[in-house]
């Protein structure tokens, strides 16, 4: 597995960071057309997604301690799992402050 690159049409990647930028507008409309419930589901999407994180953190210690062979080959999945916990803290420090 040296230079595994997956190669994205343009047209693709064109409607994708369309999609983006939908997003962000949706997102910016949304804080200030109603800013109350704005912050409602940003705690809620970060209590789902932390959770999602934290149960990747578990199963993959569970695997580590029971030291099973067979989840070798998807020991990514809660690892990318687990990547979230850091955007977590930044959105858990903005909600407190």
């Amino acid at each position: 597995m040296e230079n595994l690159k997956v190669a994205i049409p343009s047209i693709v990647n064109k409607y994708l960071w369309g999609i983006v930028g939908v997003g962000v507008i949706v997102t910016l409309f949304s804080y200030f057309h109603t800013p109350t419930r704005f912050w409602v589901n940003l705690v809620i999407n970060n209590f789902y997604f932390t959770g999602m994180a934290l149960s990747g953190l578990f199963f993959l210690s569970l695997q580590n301690l029971t030291k099973s062979s067979w989840m070798r080959p998807y020991q990514r999945i809660p690892e990318a799992m687990m990547g979230y916990l850091p955007v977590a803290f930044v959105f858990v420090l903005l909600g407190l402050f």
